[in-house]
């Protein structure tokens, strides 16, 4: 498996994609960055890491969002994903890759059955809309919107930023993921008080 063959693959196909309220390439740069934090939670709870389960991790996040837009996108991008990469991937590295994606957003206990990748993945995903990305997500929003910095200074200290973070940990699936998302939101916390007594004009 050549990562950086299938890395520059990805951004081939998403470079230019353009979520509602994201920059172009943010399923890109998104699926990357949850890969990345797959494989740390992955050497976080696993005894004995194996580069090839890594590996297929890494790239099971990278694509776990190709299939945005046509839902559902799991089971789009877990059908798209086996044609992009059947040049680069054997048949067992593509199921693998492909039930990633297929079950990264299948969330909750009405879901049995959802592989250890999968939960890694699921995860990751929620992570990386925390801390200083939920900031920049938040930021490109409102400024699509021509809104101001009181518009999002409002979203996340008027009740329903910390709803959404409440069900948001209350599906993570490991106590380091719980842990990351814990201290990501004690940053924005600490970063949005910063920036309500900026907007209010106070001196630091």
């Amino acid at each position: 498996m050549d990562i950086q063959q299938i890395e520059d693959i990805a951004f081939d196909l998403m470079k230019e994609r353009k979520v509602l309220g994201r920059e172009k390439g943010f399923i890109f740069y998104h699926g990357r960055r949850v890969g990345k934090i797959a494989q740390k939670i992955y050497d976080k709870i696993v005894q004995e890491p194996v580069q090839l389960e890594k590996n297929l991790l890494y790239v099971g996040g990278i694509f776990h969002d190709i299939g945005k837009g046509i839902e559902p996108h799991n089971e789009t991008g877990a059908v798209l994903v086996k044609e992009i990469l059947k040049k680069t991937c054997d048949e067992g590295e593509l199921q693998t890759i492909s039930d990633i994606i297929r079950e990264h957003n299948l969330r909750g206990s009405k879901y049995e059955g959802i592989s250890l990748f999968g939960k890694i993945i699921q995860d990751a995903d929620i992570i990386d809309h925390m801390g200083s990305m939920d900031i920049w997500i938040a930021f490109m929003y409102h400024a699509q919107y021509e809104e101001s910095a009181h518009n999002s200074i409002e979203f996340f200290s008027g009740g329903k930023w910390e709803e959404i973070c409440g069900v948001l940990r209350s599906l993570l699936n490991f106590p380091v993921s719980i842990e990351a998302f814990d201290k990501r939101m004690k940053f924005t916390k600490k970063f949005i008080e910063q920036m309500q007594r900026e907007v209010d004009g106070e001196l630091f």
